[in-house]
């Protein structure tokens, strides 16, 4: 079952990146200027920085907010065997991770909990269609 539900995730995830990138890259596919595609979603990734008993920094990694309430999707590898962890939102603020809610190592994915505010998790936006074939997704 879990299995299953991680699976669906991942697949969700990569349409969901793919699709929100894929409809920003058409509206901005003239003027080709990276900043434009990537502004909009720089509110929605964080920095992950993982920590050890010592409370000394052990990796870095990033993550996305999927929805308001601090639902944040990563690598498996990035917060595999950490004591704790916290995110650095785009504004430098830091908020602590508090619970893994799934993870499948297969797939190198993980959705955790950051204990953050509402109006500070901004999930990342959806595009309006889904990729079409040869289309330019970043």
């Amino acid at each position: 079952m879990l299995r299953q539900i991680t699976t669906l995730l991942t697949v969700g995830i990569a349409t969901l990146l793919v699709s929100a990138c894929s409809g920003t890259m058409q509206s901005t596919r003239s003027s080709g200027n990276l900043r434009e595609v990537v502004t909009p979603f720089q509110q929605s990734v964080v920095t992950v920085a993982v920590f050890d008993m010592d409370g000394d920094l052990s990796k870095i990694g990033s993550g996305f907010f999927i929805d308001d309430q601090g639902t944040l999707v990563t690598n498996y590898h990035v917060l595999d065997g950490a004591y704790k962890a916290a995110v650095k939102t785009a504004d430098g603020e830091k908020y602590p991770i508090s619970t893994v809610i799934a993870q499948n190592q297969l797939f190198d994915l993980m959705k955790v909990r950051v204990e953050i505010p509402p109006e500070r998790s901004i999930p990342v936006i959806m595009a309006a269609k889904e990729p079409t074939i040869a289309d330019r997704v970043v």
